[in-house]
């Protein structure tokens, strides 16, 4: 299959399936930021920049078994 074709062959994004959950996060007080499709038009939020710089030299699998205080909480 030419690399034409693969887009071809790639099924619709169902978007209308995503509409209630837009909804919902336009009704927050700040507002949404909007990253669904093309180029965002809004600047990232000085937040989430900050919290993927600091997640960036994260290493290994995130826990799944919880961490030793909700353990202990559960127990």
């Amino acid at each position: 299959m030419s690399r034409r074709n693969v887009s071809a062959s790639l099924p619709t994004f169902p978007w209308d399936t995503i509409a209630e959950a837009r909804r919902k996060a336009q009704s927050h007080p700040d507002g949404i930021v909007d990253l669904s499709m093309g180029t965002p038009v809004d600047p990232a939020p000085g937040v989430a920049i900050a919290a993927l710089t600091a997640a960036g030299d994260a290493h290994g699998y995130p826990q799944v078994w919880g961490t030793p205080a909700l353990r202990a909480g559960i127990l």
